[in-house]
């Protein structure tokens, strides 16, 4: 196999790119002004985590102290100076930064084709993001702030986001054990008719209902995820739910080859084994055409988790996975101690391997909201706001 210079495969990715969103009316439009940076202008703090191509560091400060020209927009100033001066809430960083990877960089370096297409995947993947992040607006999608002043497919590219401080993986994991509190004999004495047992529910379940919310805003703009999971999923400074990580996302009418009309919908022929093995829907898994429902196989698990505060498919190993789940159709347990009928009727829906069978983004906020209505109807009215939000950004992008 010829070897590539890193020039050489940068190019590649750029190109690739064209091609992907050749086409899109999504990423055609004009997106509003964002202030770009120097890598000098931003100062990193500690590593807040990293994916499969690119490492999050959190934002210590800007210093664009004399950097800024007459040759700068002054909206690009304005945003530059905002970022600067509000780096800090209430003591905590509120941006980050995510760039590729050293690991990723020196994959450019490989003399084996393998090796180098992982890099030019690697650099598409963050170039992509920043196609959708530039005009995607949704109160639970994380926002892109700032990025680098040089190509997306340049080796020193960034982009700054809203700081994240927990996934819902960890968010879980924090739930947990406040169940585990609110579960003990002494906690059952005072709250005889559960009361708080059921508004904790409802308060988790208003976190799944907002990470509906984002993926049904994606489905109504033409856009399958394809990477939902707790990993993906973060909380940010005021504790509002975030969807993150854009790498994987599609537009249905873009890299998506061949359309196919089926008794379960249109069908794309994408990419198999796209995104991560526990939360992927069977077709995916099969290499089979899919649509949009494969977000909300995803999305059921991730429900079933956020309601039983345990992760699916502890039990299976990654070698009897793809059997018992993809081949035999096992699934997690439903506990009527737990789960109300709507509840796991939704999940056993979401969850079948029957796209058909699967219901839209909107029935899923419409038994949630129920839900939550039947147990705090204060809480509903945040929803609606949510909902509103939703619904004018959704226009804007028409």
């Amino acid at each position: 196999m010829p070897f590539h210079t890193e020039e050489h495969l940068r190019g590649r990715a750029a190109k690739e790119l064209e091609l992907l969103v050749e086409g899109s009316t999504l990423f055609g439009r004009m997106p509003p002004e964002i202030p770009t940076f120097s890598l000098a202008e931003c100062h990193a703090g500690p590593m807040l985590g990293s994916g499969g191509f690119s490492h999050v560091y959190e934002v210590s400060r800007f210093d664009i102290s004399g950097t800024t020209t007459v040759l700068d927009e002054d909206i690009t100033k304005q945003g530059k100076k905002y970022l600067s001066s509000n780096v800090l809430k209430n003591g905590q960083s509120r941006y980050a930064i995510k760039a590729l990877k050293n690991d990723t960089l020196r994959k450019a370096k490989s003399n084996k084709e393998e090796v180098q297409g992982q890099f030019v995947a690697g650099v598409m993947d963050l170039a992509l993001e920043v196609k959708f992040l530039s005009v995607l607006r949704h109160p639970h999608i994380v926002k892109m702030r700032g990025l680098a002043s040089c190509h997306p497919c340049s080796e020193s590219f960034f982009i700054i986001l809203d700081r994240l401080y927990d996934t819902l993986k960890e968010r879980v994991e924090k739930w947990s054990k406040i169940s585990r509190k609110v579960s003990g004999v002494f906690s059952l004495i005072l709250d005889k008719n559960g009361v708080k047992r059921k508004k904790f529910m409802a308060n988790r379940i208003c976190a799944a209902y907002e990470i509906c919310s984002a993926i049904h805003y994606l489905h109504m703009n033409g856009i399958i995820y394809r990477d939902l999971k707790p990993e993906n999923v973060g909380f940010d400074v005021r504790d509002e739910v975030k969807l993150f990580d854009f790498g994987l996302a599609r537009e249905t009418n873009l890299g998506s080859g061949e359309a196919v009309e089926s008794s379960n919908g249109m069908l794309y022929t994408m990419s198999g084994d796209a995104g991560s093995l526990r939360w992927m829907a069977p077709e995916v898994a099969a290499h089979q055409p899919y649509n949009r429902k494969v977000d909300i196989y995803s999305f059921g698990l991730i429900l079933w988790e956020i309601c039983c505060l345990e992760v699916p498919y502890s039990n299976l190993t990654p070698k009897n996975f793809r059997e018992k789940v993809f081949e035999k159709g096992e699934r997690p347990p439903l506990s009527e101690k737990i789960l109300s009928t709507p509840i796991s009727r939704l999940l056993t829906n979401c969850w079948s391997t029957q796209i058909s069978d699967r219901p839209d983004c909107s029935e899923i906020l419409s038994i949630l909201k129920s839900e939550i209505l039947g147990v705090d109807s204060s809480l509903v009215d945040q929803l609606d706001v949510s909902n509103q939000t939703e619904k004018s950004m959704a226009e804007n992008l028409s």
